[in-house]
Formats: structure tokens, C-alpha cells, sequence
């Protein structure tokens, strides 16, 4: 029935989310188990007799033991995670081409096959989560290469196209940013891509840059309609404990439908405008009593 359709995962949550949670619980078991070991130390220090001393000894070497090996775990995670995250990335973060497809989900297997040495339970269940999806999940390559082969048919110098698809790249980094540092460096990322360009396009560059990024746009990472349904979702369902009903569920629904976006592209938009292109005037709450006077029109004039 739908021949040719691609199947695309939400890289986000299929990698970047399942295994970005680890990077802060890992931390923060490094940090504690440094903080035992400068514990133990000062133990040992106030140490008199040979007896205290031979045991607060052990029990300082066996804390060291334990810091060194969560601190190696944290940062070979950190590491591996990085490596994996930047081979999601269509373009090569350091002259802009097009990134090998095969070659990418080889890189991508390799930090699968590292993280499992870690031998650490959970994350070898989230690796083999992740191993699940990987057939799917770079067929967004295969729309980054017709687009490039397109865009490479354009009377524009080759350095000045790689530029131009590294800059979009950092724009979308800077809209997917949530923390004002890491925003302000993918905007002066971008910038100085956008810079390089416009020494080969001068007065040509607004006309190239406009038809690069809207052609670029058609990469998506995700065949979510509306994305991140889960993670919204999620917490309340979590803290529902199994008692949710479908009045909640209604409710979650029509929040989620309605409500605006606070950044990014979408910022000041509501999913409803963006799938149905009609203007939604007033906020999801003030719809949410309307819906409900519309339903029993008592409603109000009970509760004063």
C-alpha cells in the first residue's frame, strides 16, 4: 500500500536520548565515588594505631579502586557517546561533505560493540535497544544524498556548497539547543561558515544560501508528524502508577496539541497550526474552557 515509503526512527530518541541520560547518572556516580575516596583518605590520615592503620589503608586502596574505574567508565562513555552522536550527522563537522552512509553505521557498531565492554547491565540492554533500530536509522542519508547531487548541478563553487550545507547544519544545531552556551556556539559555528561562503558568492550569496538551506530542510531525522509525543506523555503516565483514565489521556492530548512553542523554528506556533495551517487564536487553556461551557454550560456557575 505505501511503496517507496522510507521508514525513518527519531534519531533523538533512538540514540541521543536513550544514551544521553547516562552521561549525568555516570557523573555523578564518578563524583561520589571520588568523594569516598578523599573520605578514606582523610580517615587514614587520622589514623594512630598500626592496627587502624592497616584498615583504613584497605579500605582507602579499595576506594581508589572504585573512583578510578567510575571515572574511566564515565569518560569512555562520554567518549564512545560523542562518537556515535557525530556520526548522525550528515556532514563531516570539519569540511562539510557528505558523511558515507555504511561508513557511518560501521563507526556507529564499533562504539556499540565498546559500550557493551563496559559490562555494565543497563546500558548493554540500551545498546541492544539501539541495535534494534540501526537499519532504519540513517535513511535520512539516502535523502542527504539526492539533495547534495542536486545541489551540486548549481553554478556554485564546490568549497562554497560544503560551507553552505555545514552552516545549515549548526542552524539546526542551534534550534535543537536548549542551554544558551551551546546555542551561541552553534550560531558562531554557523557564522563563520556563512562567512566563508560569502568571500566565493558575494553578491550571489542570499540567493544560494535560501535555496541551500530550504532544499537541505527536506532532511529529517524523524517521521514523527508531530514529535516528542513520547516524552511529553511519558511523565505523566510514569506518575500515574496505572490509575490514568481516558479523561487525563484526553487531557494530556488536547495540551499537547495546543499549546505553543516557546523555541525555535516553531516558536510562538501550536502542533494543530502546523498540521493543519489554520491560525489558532487563543491558548490551549482558554480553548480548554471553552470545550468544556460548549459540553455543560452549568459548569462555571456550579463550581462559584
Amino acid at each position: 500500500v505505501f511503496d517507496g515509503l522510507v521508514r525513518q526512527p527519531d534519531t533523538f530518541h533512538a540514540i541521543a536520548h536513550r544514551l544521553g541520560i547516562w552521561i549525568e547518572r555516570l557523573e555523578k556516580t564518578a563524583y561520589k565515588a571520588i568523594g569516598a575516596e578523599y573520605d578514606s583518605e582523610r580517615k587514614l590520615a587520622s589514623a594512630c594505631s598500626n592496627e587502624v592503620i592497616a584498615k583504613r589503608t584497605k579500605q582507602y586502596e579499595e576506594a581508589r579502586s572504585k573512583a578510578k574505574k567510575a571515572v574511566d567508565i564515565y569518560d569512555n562513555f562520554f567518549f564512545l557517546y560523542h562518537c556515535v552522536i557525530s556520526e548522525l550527522k550528515p556532514f563531516h563537522s570539519n569540511n562539510g561533505k557528505l558523511r558515507d552512509r555504511k561508513q557511518a553505521e560501521d563507526t556507529i557498531h564499533t562504539a556499540l560493540d565498546m559500550l557493551e565492554s563496559l559490562e555494565n547491565k543497563k546500558i548493554s540492554k540500551t545498546v541492544s535497544q539501539i541495535r534494534r533500530t540501526m537499519p532504519n536509522l540513517l535513511n535520512y542519508f539516502g535523502v542527504a544524498s539526492k539533495i547534495v547531487a542536486k545541489l551540486e548541478g548549481l553554478p556554485i563553487d564546490t568549497n562554497a556548497l560544503s560551507s553552505l550545507c555545514l552552516a545549515w547544519q549548526w542552524h539546526k544545531a542551534k534550534i535543537k539547543a536548549k542551554k544558551a552556551a551551546r546555542r551561541n556556539l552553534c550560531n558562531d559555528k554557523e557564522q563563520f561558515c556563512l562567512d566563508f561562503a560569502t568571500g566565493y558568492l558575494q553578491e550571489d550569496f542570499d540567493i544560494f544560501k535560501d535555496r541551500i538551506y530550504k532544499e537541505l530542510d527536506s532532511i529529517v531525522q524523524s517521521s514523527a508528524l508531530v514529535e516528542c509525543i513520547n516524552s511529553i506523555v511519558r511523565p505523566y503516565l510514569n506518575n500515574s502508577k496505572g490509575q490514568i483514565n481516558q479523561e487525563a489521556l484526553n487531557l494530556i492530548m488536547h495540551y499537547h496539541n495546543h499549546r505553543r512553542y516557546v523555541a525555535g523554528e516553531r516558536k510562538g506556533k501550536t502542533p494543530i497550526e502546523i498540521l493543519t495551517g489554520k491560525k489558532q487564536e487563543n491558548d490551549w487553556i482558554e480553548l480548554l474552557f471553552e470545550l468544556v461551557e460548549e459540553k455543560e454550560p452549568q459548569f462555571f456557575s456550579k463550581a462559584a
